[in-house]
């Protein structure tokens, strides 16, 4: 395919935009997968793949944030 160029997928990761919103339910007590599910509207992968995402997001946050 010559001379056609790639575009980037358009379609964005809800797991990568919603990571910390994630986070944040799961610190409530008596939070679980089932609520989360009720109240996200999404399956417990993509559920599982925010929360990975959002650990990774606070640790960069928090190695960038500290003073040298």
């Amino acid at each position: 395919a010559l001379g056609k160029s790639i575009s980037k997928p358009s379609r964005r990761c809800w797991a990568k935009d919603h990571a910390l919103e994630v986070a944040q339910f799961f610190r409530r007590p008596r939070a679980s997968v089932k609520k989360a599910e009720a109240v996200f509207g999404k399956s417990q992968p993509t559920l599982a793949k925010a929360k990975r995402l959002a650990v990774e997001i606070e640790k960069t946050t928090e190695t960038s944030s500290k003073p040298d």
